[in-house]
């Protein structure tokens, strides 16, 4: 039998400290045991006196020396078995911390802690608050609490200016908040903010994870913005183009460049493939001429040479042939339309053969 564990139970704030005897799990539980275990101490929690039932929901169980909350069972367990004790934390007003602060840093600094100023004054440790928002998005009353803050602003403006890992934790965070429909709603009413994805997909100091975020969040965004998705297509056309004229490049450039790179083929070839999609009908052809302008042909027969037999690959360049009806030679989709116009063909012919046979036949009772 699991030995028993006198656990503590504290909310933060309260100096009221609530007691329950339960016993510790085995590493032996199956999934059923493990659901057990935790509805136990969500049903203490909310058998607790503290505020009411409806403020209880909002309290999350935290660990203090790591500032995180805990979101696995793993963790709730050697938390469990180590202190004896757990700490529930409002993060509704958590949420509102956070976005605050987001608000005030000035991202420009560096992701240090200590001011080299010399003013003695400490700056918030950005990449440190930026792994922490990945882990508070899992707690859906913190996403939608954050959201309400309209905190999605500044975690973009905190992308768009920090580098390196701190900007890998926030464009994780930014991809997990991308998750809650509450999100898709408020990109829906402040489009505007689509257009700082492309200038980050671009940026040149980016490592192969920020790329790959980047890529995942605008692909998943166009595909969840609905009607709005055309919007969101001209403001990023109209984004590439700026950026172009402010970096005396051609549009489009660095993106075709990804197809190459080993890494984003997949991703790339299916953003493309959705910008020309949702594009006006009457805008279709000037983009498609601004991405072959940079190589996009060219890339594309050569991505088909490394990728011939990849699945995804070959079906995102089924739908780029067939929207388009630039053929890349090779391709999947040109040798399924060689076979389909051989099979014509053949059925063309025997239709004839059979045409003839028939006259011929038709001639000869004729003769007799």
């Amino acid at each position: 039998m699991s030995d028993k564990i006198q656990l503590k139970v504290k909310f933060e704030g309260s100096p009221k400290v609530y007691h329950t005897d339960i016993f510790a799990p085995k590493s032996t539980d199956g999934e059923q045991q493990k659901e057990e275990f935790i509805e136990q101490i969500k049903k203490f929690i909310q058998n607790c006196d503290y505020e009411t039932p409806e403020k209880r929901m909002l309290y999350f169980i935290y660990n203090k020396s790591t500032q995180l909350y805990i979101i696995t069972y793993n963790d709730l367990v050697s938390e469990i078995k180590g202190k004896k004790e757990i700490i529930l934390k409002d993060c509704t007003a958590d949420a509102k911390i956070l976005v605050e602060e987001l608000v005030q840093i000035d991202f420009s600094q560096t992701n240090t802690t200590s001011d080299s100023s010399g003013s003695g004054q400490k700056r918030p440790d950005v990449k440190k608050l930026m792994h922490h928002l990945g882990n508070y998005f899992y707690i859906d009353v913190f996403a939608e609490e954050f959201l309400e803050y309209e905190g999605i602003k500044y975690l973009v403006k905190a992308i768009n200016e920090t580098t390196g890992n701190s900007k890998a934790y926030a464009m994780n965070a930014l991809k997990k908040l991308f998750e809650y429909q509450s999100s898709i709603q408020y990109m829906q009413e402040n489009l505007e903010l689509i257009a700082s994805f492309y200038d980050i997909l671009v940026m040149n100091d980016n490592t192969i994870k920020i790329i790959e975020y980047s890529f995942e969040i605008l692909k998943n965004l166009l595909g969840q913005l609905g009607e709005h998705g055309k919007k969101a297509v001209q403001l990023l056309v109209a984004e590439a183009e700026d950026y172009a004229r402010r970096t005396n490049t051609k549009p489009y450039e660095k993106l075709i460049h990804f197809l190459l790179d080993g890494y984003n083929a997949k991703n790339v070839l299916l953003l493309i493939n959705m910008m020309i999609t949702l594009s006006p009908a009457n805008k279709q052809a000037k983009l498609l001429s601004d991405l072959e302008s940079v190589g996009l042909i060219d890339n594309l027969i050569r991505l088909n040479e490394i990728n011939n037999k990849d699945f995804d690959i070959q079906t995102n360049l089924s739908l780029f042939q067939e929207k388009t009806k630039k053929i890349i030679s090779g391709s999947f989709f040109d040798v399924e339309r060689h076979k389909k116009e051989n099979e014509m063909l053949n059925y063309k012919c025997k239709e004839l053969e059979n045409k003839i046979a028939f006259i011929f036949l038709n001639q000869k009772v004729y003769d007799e």
